[in-house]
């Protein structure tokens, strides 16, 4: 395998190795179509590919093993690509009624496809809708459907709009709300398929975690909020930016563990209903359950030999994997020729310069690359 300089293009995942952390960038604005992976280390190669499944194609985002893709530029024909079994799930046209396919800002696969419950969920970013196929069924029988979650979730939050971050942990899903007057919150996103039909149910899994610090780096910069599921552990991510650099300032960051949480102590979170309750009537040391929810979570200063990435240019990328150089959150600018590296442990930040021919003129996406114990590659 060539490095880019060399003007090799390869039809298959490069030789990749597991020790660093790998990104792959595509812009499908070039004719060439061609993915870069590379990392921030310069003693390592980077790859220039045009794999045949990714061809016109964006990365949504990967669950299960499985990477969802959707047609560029017009984001209405979606399927599923299995990278390590070379299967394809292509799903049915997508057609909404008001023509605005550039809304689907996330997506989550519930479970694998082949399980009976598995549902594909996307949410739009301008209304409070999802929209969503059901992949148990049989091919002939895939369908769209999309439902409004709009008094749902005014029932959990006052007055939340949007729901966002869709992320699997522990066999769920969940989602942020953090549009409100009231406070942030992670919502469960119920799926439950029956015969007949798919039914979503929101529920208040709790109030988000405060950290225990005020970062003084931020200097009045972007708040930004991020939610990210791996096996039984929940990460809530807060980035703070400089406003005067315009820069990545501090993280502060929150793991929960799903086995270790104590169910009985939240008992009075199932039923949350606030529909009827004004938001000046609200006392908060009156709702001892909610108060709890923020302490279940642990807030972390070492992620060892675990990374995040955050993808600032799309606000809602988010992926996460392991490797022996961990202990990282990769930040991706805003301008999107440069990653941030923030080491958890030292509270350092580092900048790294995405190299040049692999930074795109426009419609960039950056995924990270995760290697399995196979060294089979998978998008993060």
């Amino acid at each position: 395998m060539e490095q880019i300089s060399c003007g090799s293009v390869c039809d298959r995942f490069p030789p990749l190795t597991a020790r660093y952390p790998w990104l792959i960038s595509q812009n499908l604005e070039d004719d060439n179509q061609v993915q870069y992976f590379y990392t921030i280390h310069d003693e390592l190669p980077h790859y220039q590919c045009r794999i045949p499944e990714l061809l016109g194609k964006l990365i949504q985002g990967c669950f299960h093993g499985w990477v969802v893709l959707s047609n560029h530029p017009h984001n209405n024909k979606w399927s599923l690509w299995n990278q390590v079994t070379s299967k394809i799930i292509s799903l049915p046209t997508l057609i909404l009624e008001d023509g605005n396919y550039e809304s689907i800002g996330h997506c989550c696969l519930s479970a694998p496809p082949d399980d009976p419950s598995s549902v594909l969920l996307l949410a739009r970013t301008d209304k409070s809708t999802f929209v969503f196929c059901q992949l148990g069924s049989k091919r002939d029988k895939f369908r769209w459907t999309e439902m409004s979650y709009a008094k749902q979730l005014k029932r959990l939050s006052f007055d939340g709009k949007l729901l966002r971050n869709l992320t699997c942990c522990n066999d769920k899903v969940y989602a942020l709300s953090t549009d409100g007057s009231f406070t942030n919150l992670v919502i469960q996103v119920d799926i439950m398929v029956g015969k007949k039909e798919v039914v979503i149910t929101l529920m208040l899994f709790g109030a988000c975690p405060l950290p225990s610090y005020s970062s003084d780096r931020c200097s009045g910069g972007d708040i930004k909020f991020y939610l990210k599921g791996s096996c039984t552990e929940l990460f809530y991510i807060i980035y703070y930016e400089n406003k005067s650099l315009k820069t990545s300032a501090d993280v502060c960051l929150f793991k929960l563990d799903m086995t270790s949480i104590k169910w009985e102590e939240l008992e009075g979170l199932k039923d949350w209903d606030i529909s009827d309750l004004r938001f000046d009537d609200w006392v908060y040391d009156d709702y001892t359950d909610f108060h709890k929810s923020h302490d279940i979570w642990e807030e972390i200063d070492d992620l060892k030999d675990a990374n995040l990435f955050l993808d600032l240019s799309l606000d809602q990328s988010v992926s996460y994997s392991r490797s022996e150089l961990g202990g990282y959150v990769h930040i991706r600018g805003k301008m999107g020729k440069t990653i941030y590296a923030y080491h958890v442990k030292d509270k350092t930040i580092s900048q790294f310069p995405i190299p040049s021919p692999i930074l795109p003129t426009s419609h960039v996406l950056i995924w990270e690359c995760r290697l399995r114990a196979t060294q089979k590659p998978e998008f993060g």
